[in-house]
C-alpha cells in the first residue's frame, strides 16, 4: 500500500529532485556566488571544515544531552563578506544543524524576526 496518494504529473516535467538540482547549478552559476563556490570548495575550507565537526560534532546551539542534534553545517559567526580576514579562523566558526543555522540567516519567520533585530541593535 502506498504511503501517500500518488500524483499525476506530465512526462515532459521534471520530477521534483531533478527540478532541485537544477535550479541549485542555476544559482551557483550567478556571477555573485562565484568568489563563495571558489571558497568553500576549495582544500583549505573543506579540511577545516571536516576538523570542527570532528571535533563538535553536535549543534552548538541546540543540542543537550538529553537530546542530542548532529551538526552537518559549520557556521561563521562573522560572516565572510563583513570579516574576510576571519573567514578560516576557527575561533569565528560553530558546528550547527541544518535547523538552527536556517533559522540563522532567516529561512523561517523566527529567523527573519531575528535578523531585523540583530539589525536594529534591538536584540
Amino acid at each position: 500500500m502506498p504511503k501517500r496518494i500518488p500524483t499525476f504529473r506530465p512526462a515532459w516535467m521534471p520530477k521534483p529532485e531533478v527540478k532541485k538540482k537544477e535550479d541549485q547549478a542555476r544559482y551557483d552559476r550567478r556571477p555573485e556566488r562565484r568568489e563563495d563556490n571558489a571558497f568553500y570548495t576549495g582544500s583549505p575550507w573543506r579540511k577545516l571544515k571536516t576538523s570542527k565537526l570532528r571535533q563538535d560534532p553536535l549543534c552548538q546551539r541546540c543540542s543537550t544531552p538529553a537530546r542530542p542534534v548532529a551538526a552537518t553545517i559549520v557556521h561563521h559567526i562573522k560572516e565572510r563578506k563583513d570579516f574576510p580576514d576571519l573567514e578560516l579562523d576557527w575561533d569565528n566558526l560553530e558546528s550547527v544543524c541544518a535547523s538552527c543555522h536556517g533559522t540563522h540567516h532567516g529561512y523561517g519567520n523566527k529567523g527573519r524576526a531575528e535578523r531585523a533585530s540583530a539589525s536594529d541593535g534591538t536584540s
